[in-house]
């Protein structure tokens, strides 16, 4: 009898411990904030030549997410602890970046630093709906890859003031990360996302016939 009683109160002075760890460990965990850095394109194919100049202007680029986390780690020696991942900086700066270094690769004139110009055949804006970096098992006993995508619907407007949209998924994979935290370098594989999310634009014949247009 004096047994259960020592363990019941064992339980009672355990349990309330035991809660303020989990309360600590969150105070001591605050998002981690990764830089977001645009590196530039590569392997861009010519659309555009100098004997048929064709201007494009970069217009507004913003960035739509209502959730600001773009994915959540657990490390090894976390003690369940989860740490939540976040960008430092504005992602809608360096897809602008992206979109300009990209138009330009492509053979095609942009005014730098504005948003419209008079002789632009098209103008390209950008809203940027969703980023999300996670893993993913391959199966039972086997590694998994990290994945960054970026969700972006770009506006394209002609000079008769036609328009259209298109909602492109930018996707960057790592392949057999393991147990390897991505979250240190989840800044990195978003840039490379939003740059696969220009080139599918560049290259989308429906983009390319409306600019011939």
């Amino acid at each position: 009898m004096k047994i259960k009683i020592i363990h019941a109160l064992l339980l009672v002075l355990i349990l309330p411990l035991t809660g303020c760890i989990s309360i600590v460990g969150s105070l001591i965990s605050p998002p981690l904030k990764v830089e977001l850095a645009h590196t530039p394109l590569i392997d861009m194919k010519k659309i555009a030549d100098e004997l048929n100049p064709q201007t494009i202007s970069v217009g507004e680029v913003i960035d739509a997410r209502k959730k600001k986390t773009i994915g959540s780690y657990q490390g090894p020696m976390s003690q369940g602890i989860v740490t939540k991942v976040e960008l430092a900086n504005d992602p809608s700066v360096v897809l602008r970046e992206a979109v300009i270094d990209g138009i330009k690769k492509s053979g095609f004139l942009t005014p730098d630093g504005t948003q419209s110009a008079p002789d632009a055949q098209m103008n390209i804006s950008g809203r940027i709906d969703s980023i999300k970096v996670f893993t993913q098992s391959r199966g039972f006993l086997k590694s998994d890859d990290t994945y960054a995508q970026v969700l972006i619907d770009f506006e394209i407007m002609g000079k008769s003031n036609n328009k259209v949209n298109f909602d492109i998924l930018g996707e960057f994979i790592v392949e057999k990360t393991g147990n390897q935290i991505y979250g240190a370098q989840s800044g990195e594989y978003v840039d490379k996302a939003i740059n696969d999310a220009v080139r599918k634009l560049l290259a989308n014949e429906k983009f390319l016939g409306f600019l011939i247009k």
